[in-house]
């Protein structure tokens, strides 16, 4: 499906379907299908978290990241995040 991210070394099955929004972890065997908006890893693949649960945690991250003399203004912030969300369909 769409907006899908199969991590390195990974073994999908015949005949699994993923469905859109999906991170699959590194070295993850995904031998059933995967219900759409999650992240899953392990052997086989677990469901770890949802896929907005990872982006608000990523956002957070990066949020912590930002150094105050780094002369990013709150304005171009939330532009870049409004890109993804568009280009990622989260909007």
């Amino acid at each position: 499906m769409d907006n899908v991210f199969v991590g390195a070394y990974s073994t999908i099955l015949y005949g699994v379907r993923i469905g859109e929004n999906v991170i699959v972890g590194s070295n993850s065997l995904v031998n059933k299908d995967l219900a759409p908006n999650g992240v899953y890893a392990g052997i086989p693949a677990r469901r770890i978290c949802s896929f907005d649960e990872f982006v608000q945690k990523r956002r957070e991250q990066k949020a912590a990241t930002i150094k105050e003399n780094q002369h990013i203004s709150r304005e171009e912030i939330e532009s870049a995040w409004d890109l993804f969300n568009k280009e990622h369909k989260l909007s």
